[in-house]
This record gives C-alpha cells, sequence and structure tokens, in this order.
C-alpha cells in the first residue's frame, strides 16, 4: 500500500526526480523514485481517501480469503489463520467498516503553502485525521505490547499497565495543562503529594 500511495501522485514523483538528478544519483528509474520517496513526504504532500464501505469489504474479504487458503500457509504447511477464528472475528468486525471511512462533506485536508522540491512546486497539506485523543490513542495502542511473543498473562499486564499511563498522561494534561511528575508510579505520586501538602503548611504557619 505504501509503494502504491507513492506511485499514484505524479507531482511528487517528478520533484523527487528532479532532486536526484540534481544529486547525480546514478540510474534514475521509477523504482528508484518510489523507493526514496519517505513516509513524511507522502503525508505532507498527498491527500489521501478512503475507498467506501463496499470496496473496503470487498479487499478485506479478498486478503482473508488469500491467506484462508492454501495460500496462507508457511513453509511448514501450517495455516496462518485459524479458518473458524478468522470467519468469526470478521463476522464480528466488519459492522465497524463504517467507522473507518473519511467523514462526508467534511474537508479533512488544509492547504498550508508550497514547497519547491526538483523544481517542482508541491502543495504542502495538514490532515485533520489522527488529531482527537481517540485516533491518538489507536496510534499507540499497539506500542503498549513492547514484542509479539507473549503469554496471555503478560499480554493482559502489558496492555492494562499502558492503559494505565494513557489516562493518566491525559488526566494530568486536562487538571494541570502540563505534566508535573514523570513518573507512574502511585506511591511515589503520593509521596511527592504530601510533601507538597506538608510544605504547604509549613509556609502558612
Amino acid at each position: 500500500m505504501a509503494c502504491l500511495s507513492t506511485c499514484i501522485v505524479a507531482a511528487l514523483c517528478r520533484a523527487k526526480e528532479g532532486e536526484l538528478a540534481a544529486r547525480s544519483v546514478g540510474d534514475i528509474s521509477e523504482e528508484v523514485v518510489t523507493t526514496h520517496i519517505t513516509q513524511r513526504e507522502s503525508a505532507l504532500h498527498c491527500r489521501r481517501r478512503t475507498r467506501g464501505v463496499e470496496e473496503t469489504n470487498r479487499l478485506i474479504r479478498s486478503l482473508t480469503s488469500l491467506f484462508d487458503s492454501v495460500s496462507g500457509k508457511d513453509t511448514l504447511g501450517v495455516p496462518l489463520l485459524d479458518h473458524e477464528r478468522i470467519q468469526q472475528i470478521w463476522k464480528e468486525q466488519q459492522k465497524h467498516l463504517g467507522c473507518i471511512q473519511n467523514p462526508e462533506d467534511f474537508q479533512l485536508y488544509i492547504k498550508t503553502g508550497t514547497l519547491k522540491k526538483g523544481n517542482v512546486e508541491l502543495c504542502c497539506y495538514r490532515c485533520a485525521r489522527g488529531s482527537t485523543s481517540l485516533e491518538t490513542f489507536h496510534l499507540h495502542l499497539n506500542r503498549f505490547i513492547p514484542g509479539t511473543s507473549v503469554s496471555y498473562a503478560h499480554f493482559q499486564a502489558y496492555l492494562l499497565e499502558g492503559l494505565m499511563r494513557w489516562n493518566d498522561d491525559w488526566m494530568e494534561d486536562a487538571v494541570k495543562g502540563a505534566p508535573s511528575i514523570h513518573s507512574y508510579g502511585s506511591a511515589l505520586s503520593e509521596a511527592v503529594d504530601q510533601l507538597s501538602q506538608k510544605g504547604a503548611r509549613e509556609m502558612l504557619g
């Protein structure tokens, strides 16, 4: 998908080709240009849109069908997906397809200026997608688990710890505007609060 998103943007490809030519980077083929376009450049200069519920449904079903077939087995012949479980998961989750589509009649992108690259003037955009607290939470959720091999007990512990820290950060920001103590230890926070109250009492009296 990352390669596809860069290939469909001709202006950015021309700009990157001009940059590479100015730096005398050997043979400048379409593949070379594509590999040199960074994710940050793509996000800055390209506006994206979702494909709609029906098309998203078709693409996901096509993908799960592929991995739920003979093609979806590793080198030892072990299926990557459990047929019964993946069908049940898809049955439960497809109702959320409408939730991940761009809202209609709402401008997600704001033009913030232009930038010249490789003698090509590119528009710069700022996207509202990912700017709400809920979307930010979804972005960080997968970072709560430090690895891909973990027991159920450790997985739950990491998840609960991540949720606790997330809630603490947002509560601190909402109440005080900025974190005052960079610690998630409840005992330490309580001790600091007690010392603060003691200091305030001594100053008053």
